[in-house]
């Protein structure tokens, strides 16, 4: 298993085989490992300005390149973003179509 922890079939089956459940979790959700990492506090972090100055370049984003084809005219719209609403227009709905021989 790829979490560490058995999944709800796995520990059905241990349960008819009357084995505990808890002997085939990985040992980083034990109690005891919990509590060992827990026991010291995490100290804050100074704001940049008091970082260390390390002569070096600074980080940069990578260069934007332009894409291939022709660009987007018109944002690409979220799926959630409500549908514009059109006032004195009906949306076209196309007949069904019946041959009257068949």
């Amino acid at each position: 298993d790829l979490t560490g922890i058995p999944s709800p079939h796995a520990i059905c089956v241990l349960n008819s085989e009357e084995k505990a459940p808890e002997d085939y979790v990985t040992h980083w959700y034990k109690k005891e490992f919990y509590l060992n990492a827990c026991q010291y506090p995490i100290q804050p972090v100074k704001s940049s300005k008091f970082w260390p100055k390390t002569g070096l370049n600074p980080i940069l984003p990578p260069p934007f390149k332009k894409m291939p084809g022709r660009p987007k005219l018109c944002r690409r719209k979220d799926p959630l973003e409500p549908k514009k609403q059109r006032v004195g227009k009906l949306a076209r709905t196309r007949r069904r179509m019946t041959c009257t021989v068949c």
